[in-house]
C-alpha cells in the first residue's frame, strides 16, 4: 500500500522527512531552529534523536517547548541533557495568556542570568507563531525594543510570523509592573 501523504498544514511531517512550510513541501534539516541572539534561538519541533542531537551540538543547554502537542516528546528526547520546561499552548490564533509568556521569560532570563554559558532554545511545532512569539517576548524582557526583537527573529527566520507579539508586550508589562527584574 502507498504511504498517504498528510494534508499540508504549518509543522506537518510526513514519515520520509519533509514538512509543510509556507513555501510547501521541503526537506526537513535536523535541528530547525536559528539562533535570533548569540545566546537565544527558536525553531519548530524536536522530532527525532537528529533534531536532539543538533540542539544539543549547537550549545544549546535550556528548551522551552511552546507547543502542547510535543511537550511529552521533547521532554523524552532530552531527557537528563538539557533542562526543560513543557509551556504549550495551542497555535489557535487566540490571545495567550500573561502567564504563558511569564513562564517562558522567567525560566529563560533565570537560565541566561546563571550561567554565561547558557543557551536558550525556544520552540513550537513549525517554528512560525508560538516559539518565535516566545522568543520574543524574552527579547523584550533581555532590553530589546519592539523593532528591533521583531528584526532580530524575522533576519534568521523570515517566514516566522510572530502572532503573539502583543500578547507577549502585555506579559512584559505585567512583569515589570511586578517588579520583576527585566532588563
Amino acid at each position: 500500500m502507498a504511504e498517504r501523504t498528510p494534508e499540508p498544514g504549518p509543522g506537518r511531517r510526513t514519515p520520509g522527512g519533509r514538512t509543510w512550510t509556507p513555501g510547501g513541501w521541503t526537506l526537513r534539516r535536523p535541528g530547525d531552529f536559528d539562533f535570533v541572539t548569540p545566546r537565544v534561538a527558536t525553531g519548530g519541533a524536536l522530532w527525532d534523536e537528529a533534531d536532539a542531537r543538533a540542539v544539543l551540538d549547537a550549545g544549546i543547554t535550556h528548551v522551552v517547548t511552546a507547543a502542547r502537542e510535543l511537550e511529552a516528546d521533547v521532554r523524552r528526547l532530552l531527557a537528563g541533557r538539557a533542562v526543560h520546561l513543557a509551556n504549550g499552548t495551542w497555535d489557535d490564533g487566540t490571545a495567550k495568556r500573561t502567564a504563558w509568556f511569564e513562564r517562558s521569560i522567567t525560566f529563560s532570563l533565570r537560565a541566561l542570568d546563571a550561567n554565561p554559558n547558557a543557551r536558550v532554545l525556544l520552540h513550537c511545532g513549525a517554528g512560525i507563531n508560538r516559539g518565535p512569539s516566545a522568543a520574543y517576548a524574552v527579547l523584550r524582557a533581555l532590553g530589546h525594543e519592539p523593532e528591533e526583537a521583531y528584526e532580530l527573529i524575522t533576519a534568521a527566520r523570515p517566514f516566522a510570523g510572530i502572532i503573539y507579539a502583543n500578547d507577549a508586550e502585555a506579559a512584559v508589562s505585567a512583569l515589570r509592573a511586578k517588579h520583576y527584574r527585566l532588563r
